[in-house]
């Protein structure tokens, strides 16, 4: 990786059924998953969600898991312990000195940067094969767990706690991919709303950082560019529009572009050329009523109804944009904006896996083809 800036921002969740996904046959319905895709939408950045843990994992055998090389590089440690020890009634001292023995480790293994996040023992209403009573005990005795740890993250200055609202709270009982997302859609603003704010890119560091990306996407792997023209066609399915294009900046100061649909030229620049200088998203529904794109030309607005583009980034710089077009006005909305984000994660990651391995290459790296789908086209400044 490249810099700080460049690399995916790390969860690590730590806990019971939830966590490794208990009850799913593959394919990426889980929690770690789903926590992945709705704090990415939050933070605007690529996130990897580690799992550690099993429907029983118990604090004691938490601790024990997490080493300093399972901890290495995580940015939050999510918790979600205690149904366990609360269907047993452990004794709260007990409770007390695991609890406070696995914060002293998490703080003593982390940075002081890292967060944790510890969510409540869930009040389980229901349990194949238990009794009525015993369920109504373990609730009560969540509830005391969970005020001991309140009192212990008070003491913490990396954690915080966590209250599962009352809908999530049976989710051990329902291992369905709609609980899992309603359970990430929860999570993920508590983590992003407890998070320092991110560093802004050293203003040094702006033009050395774009010029070495330059450099390496002038000299990609030799099936780099079809690497990166799957993804555009990937990107123009997805949408079901006629046009889509990866522009990305070139030593020459000029575009390189990854399009299908039509050849790369001033009107395609100046199409991508509009979203630069925002960091969402853009999903225009109908670009004729878009100033942005009112300088474009009679014959581009002729082309142009529906647009949705985003930035790429490369080690926290915009070195270029992904976007998709049509003829025709259409409705948008906010699925879009998370498709559109989502593809261009993908066009991020692969950059980064291109780059590196251009960088890794000890021998001469054979030139890029000629190909229609891959030109040049007029100078545009990038903004940060």
């Amino acid at each position: 990786m490249d810099s700080q800036w460049g690399r995916p921002f790390r969860v690590l969740a730590v806990g019971g059924a939830p966590v490794p996904g208990e009850g799913l046959r593959g394919g990426r319905l889980g929690l770690p998953e789903r926590l992945a895709e709705e704090l990415s939408d939050a933070l605007g950045r690529e996130v990897q969600v580690d799992a550690l843990g099993d429907r029983t994992l118990t604090l004691a055998a938490a601790a024990a898991s997490l080493t300093p090389e399972a901890l290495a590089g995580q940015d939050v440690v999510l918790l979600r312990l205690g149904t366990d020890e609360a269907l047993r009634t452990l004794r709260l001292n007990l409770w007390r000195r695991r609890m406070s023995a696995l914060l002293d480790r998490l703080n003593a293994l982390t940075p002081p940067s890292t967060r944790i996040l510890v969510v409540g023992v869930p009040a389980v209403q229901s349990l194949p094969g238990s009794e009525r009573d015993d369920l109504s005990a373990a609730r009560k005795h969540a509830k005391r767990l969970n005020r001991v740890t309140r009192r212990l993250v008070r003491t913490s200055a990396k954690a915080s706690f966590v209250r599962l609202p009352r809908a999530e709270r049976d989710l051990e009982l329902q291992p369905a991919p709609e609980t899992y997302w309603r359970l990430a859609r929860f999570l993920a603003p508590q983590i992003a709303r407890r998070l320092p704010a991110t560093p802004s890119v050293p203003a040094g560091a702006v033009d050395r950082i774009l010029a070495r990306f330059t450099e390496r996407i002038d000299q990609l792997p030799s099936d780099g560019s079809e690497r990166l023209l799957r993804l555009v066609s990937h990107a123009r399915m997805s949408f079901g529009t006629r046009y889509a294009a990866l522009a990305l900046a070139d030593e020459t100061g000029s575009w390189r572009y990854w399009s299908l649909g039509w050849d790369a030229d001033d009107r395609a620049a100046g199409a991508h050329a509009a979203i630069l200088g925002s960091d969402a998203a853009d999903v225009v529904t109908d670009a004729r009523q878009d100033d942005r794109f009112s300088g474009l030309g009679s014959t581009v607005d002729d082309r142009i109804g529906f647009f949705a583009g985003a930035r790429v980034q490369w080690s926290g710089v915009p070195v270029g944009a992904l976007y998709v077009f049509d003829g025709a006005h259409r409705s948008g909305g906010r699925l879009d904006e998370r498709l559109l984000r989502s593809l261009t994660r993908m066009v991020e990651q692969e950059l980064r896996a291109l780059l590196a391995e251009r960088h890794s290459l000890t021998d001469a790296v054979r030139p890029l083809p000629a190909e229609p789908t891959v030109s040049t086209g007029p100078q545009f400044a990038l903004t940060a």
